[in-house]
């Protein structure tokens, strides 16, 4: 509030105590990182007691709100036709695969050959396809890593028996 527009506001104090951060702490960040400032506080996974009593009373009055949704999507209500089309369970496509057992990563190919031709006759749909070649990329990695672990366990064997060997001359 400046009454005479030649005044100049005044400065506010520069407190440098402020802007410190302290021990082990950076700005802007008053706590360790992954340490609660309530460590007494709410347990994780406890659950809201409103909720609670919120989903209690929801669920003795699903079936005449149901109801009344479908009344009104009878009636033609088009938000209660949304409401109640995203809730119809999705169907799941079934489609059968022939894929070889997959323990090496020769079997991979193999594998991944087989949805291609699934995929390419019309027999899987590319998504379900996808899917698929998802979770033999997971397989891939596991025995990727099963490899890994396998040939780490023989070096650090050859390198024991050297040891040995060199330690008794």
């Amino acid at each position: 509030m400046i009454d005479n527009p030649g005044e100049k506001t005044p400065e506010l104090a520069d407190n440098s105590l402020l802007k410190q951060p302290g021990p082990g702490r950076g700005p802007g960040r008053p706590f360790q990182k992954g340490q609660s400032g309530n460590p007494a506080g709410r347990p994780p996974g406890s659950r809201n007691k409103l909720r609670a009593m919120i989903e209690e009373v929801l669920e003795q009055e699903l079936p005449h709100l149901m109801n009344q949704l479908l009344q009104l999507a009878h009636d033609g209500n088009m938000q209660a036709l949304k409401l109640l089309f995203a809730q119809l369970p999705r169907e799941r496509e079934t489609v059968e695969v022939d894929l070889p057992p997959i323990t090496s990563m020769a079997e991979i190919g193999a594998a991944n050959e087989a949805i291609f031709a699934a995929i390419a006759t019309g027999a899987l749909s590319l998504e379900s396809g996808q899917r698929l070649a998802q979770l033999l990329e997971f397989q891939m990695k596991m025995i990727e890593s099963i490899s890994l672990e396998q040939r780490v366990a023989a070096i650090e064997l050859q390198q024991a028996e050297t040891s040995k060997r060199g330690g008794k001359k």
